[in-house]
């Protein structure tokens, strides 16, 4: 999952069906459903839902009408987590009246954790507070808790579609990174083939895709009738999930003396090409025509 697929969640259009009782309490627990996307679970969506109403519930902060819907995604950015949520407060009549954006990068983090959906919620009714009271929302004396002034009024606001660009422009500058690993080479060719791959794939990657990829090079020497070595380089390209991708051959005869003790030159050699070859597989597949997936 890509910054794309967060972006894409900005289409959302929340509707809903049954509005609640206008004889409900404003301490009725509000009507939440959050929908999981990317590689967030449905049980994380579910709970991040309960959390949403709970905490609502417990500020007394949810105004009559009123339903949250909204999805959840997540996708890696370097070493960290990039989380996004939009959700839309609807009225009893299925009229988008606001919208809460949520979007940061949990660093060092790969998965989304209970402890980030506990914020989520948090941060979702905080939003959805502030809201209220700058949209005319009134607190109500006798239950301490926020009473609409009325849904039209508050609809005319429009919605918020505002989201903290400074942020997304950050994912978007964002290049894959690769681990890399190599099996053992005369001289220093395992150290050198790699930071020199390493420094090709950091010039040439695209930026835009925040995920980390698994490269493993595998050197093969070999005698030739001349006197020279063949030395053929396999390298395989994994998914960040370990799913094969795809495998970049590389044979080169040189002399002996060339890979003994420092490949130097040699290595910057093979890296580029190599480096050409990785980052072609990762390039999202052509659209065929008739094909509007």
């Amino acid at each position: 999952m890509r910054i794309a697929a967060a972006m894409a969640l900005l289409g959302l259009a929340g509707c809903v069906d049954n509005a609640s009782s206008p004889k409900a309490a404003p301490q009725s627990v509000i009507e939440v459903k959050i929908e999981p996307q990317g590689s967030v679970k449905a049980d994380q969506a579910q709970r991040l839902s309960v959390l949403i109403a709970e905490e609502a519930q417990r500020r007394n902060t949810v105004a009559r009408d009123e339903k949250l819907d909204g999805v959840v995604n997540a996708s890696r950015a370097g070493d960290g987590l990039y989380l996004v949520t939009v959700i839309d407060v609807n009225n009893g009549k299925g009229k988008r009246l606001h919208r809460i954006v949520n979007e940061s990068v949990q660093p060092k983090q790969q998965t989304l954790t209970d402890a980030a959906i506990a914020n989520l919620a948090v941060s979702t009714v905080r939003k959805l507070t502030l809201w209220h009271m700058a949209s005319g929302f009134a607190a109500d004396e006798a239950t301490g808790s926020i009473r609409s002034s009325g849904s039209e009024d508050v609809a005319a606001l429009g919605p918020d579609d505002r989201i903290a660009t400074v942020s997304i422009a950050a994912i978007m500058a964002v290049k894959p990174t690769f681990d890399i690993a190599i099996g053992p080479a005369p001289g220093d060719g395992a150290e050198a083939l790699k930071a020199a791959l390493q420094s090709e794939l950091a010039k040439a990657a695209p930026s835009g895709d925040p995920s980390r990829y698994h490269v493993r090079g595998e050197v093969t020497v070999s005698s030739t009738e001349t006197g020279d070595v063949g030395v053929a380089i396999r390298w395989q390209v994994a998914a960040p999930d370990g799913r094969p991708i795809g495998t970049v051959t590389q044979k080169r005869a040189t002399a002996p003396s060339r890979i003994a003790s420092y490949w130097g030159n040699l290595a910057k050699a093979a890296a580029e090409p190599a480096a050409d070859g990785i980052l072609e597989m990762l390039k999202p597949a052509p659209m065929l025509p008739g094909n509007a997936s």
